[in-house]
């Protein structure tokens, strides 16, 4: 807040300096991530935990945040419209909608948690709605495993 209240800042300014959670398209539970992790690939090498905030499941599964993706292949999802609720749909493949976080039924697991990417700048990957959004609720992020070779 100090950064926006000083005179002679900018927007550009702002966005060399500050960085958000740029965190990749899906979220899944310890199974799903395991999965990806085994496959041996460099995209999957590093395998990260997120604690959420105290109460702020309550916040997240709630249709003011959360987008559902088609809900053909889970009863939770299904049900979740059908009990009246008036969530926003989100894409049926990556299961993402900008501003919200998604939710995407998954084969070998219940659901996983998508969260749109931002637009390629000409300085790299811009922070998106949805990744700050999903930033707001998360308390802490901790490494579980990494077989990429780098410090992090």
């Amino acid at each position: 807040t100090e950064y926006l209240t000083s005179e002679g800042r900018s927007a550009a300014g702002f966005r060399e300096n500050h960085k958000g959670l740029t965190i990749g398209a899906h979220l899944g539970d310890q199974g799903q991530a395991d999965g990806y992790y085994n496959t041996d690939s460099a995209s999957y090498a590093v395998q990260l935990r997120f604690t959420l905030k105290p109460g702020a499941h309550e916040l997240l599964y709630n249709q003011d945040h959360m987008a559902l993706g088609p809900g053909y292949k889970n009863d939770l999802i299904r049900k979740a419209n059908a009990d009246g609720g008036e969530f926003q749909n989100a894409t049926q493949h990556e299961g993402t909608l900008g501003g919200y976080i998604g939710v995407k039924a998954e084969d070998k697991e219940p659901y996983s948690l998508g969260i749109a990417q931002g637009a390629n700048g000409k300085n790299g990957r811009e922070v998106s709605a949805s990744q700050l959004l999903f930033q707001l609720f998360v308390e802490n992020v901790e490494l579980v495993k990494n077989r990429s070779g780098n410090d992090l």
